[in-house]
């Protein structure tokens, strides 16, 4: 391995569900590149955020697809620069990785307690202070696929959902709250599906999550309300406007 991608190869692999296959530094002259491959996506983004969005430095792309050609596992992340300005880069984006994916990692460890809750005949862990509003989103019938409380930041749940209308719905219920519902894919088992994301924003100072709980806890309020959903119809324009 070039010593110059050591670095950021160990930071990389720190990250769960990622794991390095390959690099190469560049040698002054050509692309400083790093392979990898991944088991799930869910910080496969957080790093695509990092790296290709935050700091506009770097290119990730699929090298390769399965049998499907659908759900690329392995990839290339790329640097924008050459030389010593690429080797800068890689050093920048190591530390960022470090810090952040350790510190989650800590807080996750330190302040995340859950509790066992029964949906759909199964039981799963959920942060504690999301069990009310996932289960009255569940009461509602929406199935959720995923939650978390935040460390610092915001909180999220995924919702598995076909029907735009009922989506739409639930925007209409939370009005009055902050949230941010976003729309779009991922992959399972080689096909992929759409699903749905309700976060808190991102507020600042929101030590212990204080803003971030508070914001849930108006959100299950709202949903305590409703005794059952009108499966409304929105018209199309609405929906696209919407969702794209």
């Amino acid at each position: 391995m070039d010593k110059e991608c050591i670095e950021l190869c160990n930071a990389l692999n720190q990250i769960d569900g990622i794991k390095t296959t390959g690099s190469c530094s560049g040698h002054g002259v050509n692309d400083y590149w790093i392979a990898f491959q991944i088991e799930s996506y869910s910080n496969f983004w957080k790093l695509y955020q990092l790296a290709c969005v935050n700091g506009i430095d770097w290119e990730i792309m699929p090298s390769d697809f399965n049998n499907d050609l659908i759900v690329p596992k392995h990839f290339i992340l790329k640097s924008k620069y050459k030389g010593s300005e690429a080797l800068n880069k890689a050093q920048e984006l190591s530390r960022e990785i470090t810090k952040i994916f350790n510190r989650v990692n800590i807080i996750m460890d330190a302040i995340h307690q859950s509790t066992k809750v029964l949906l759909n005949g199964k039981y799963v862990d959920i942060d504690n202070e999301m069990v009310e509003v996932i289960k009255e989103l569940n009461r509602l019938g929406y199935e959720t696929s995923g939650c978390c409380i935040g460390t610092e930041d915001y909180a999220w749940i995924n919702i598995q959902e076909t029907d735009e209308n009922k989506m739409v719905e639930l925007m209409e219920i939370l009005q009055g709250t902050e949230y941010i519902l976003s729309k779009s894919l991922y992959f399972k088992d080689g096909n992929i599906y759409v699903q749905y994301r309700l976060e808190t924003p991102n507020y600042p100072d929101n030590h212990n999550n204080i803003k971030s709980i508070k914001t849930v806890n108006d959100w299950a309020n709202k949903l305590k309300k409703i005794k059952k959903l009108q499966y409304k119809k929105y018209n199309y324009f609405t929906l696209d406007s919407l969702f794209g």
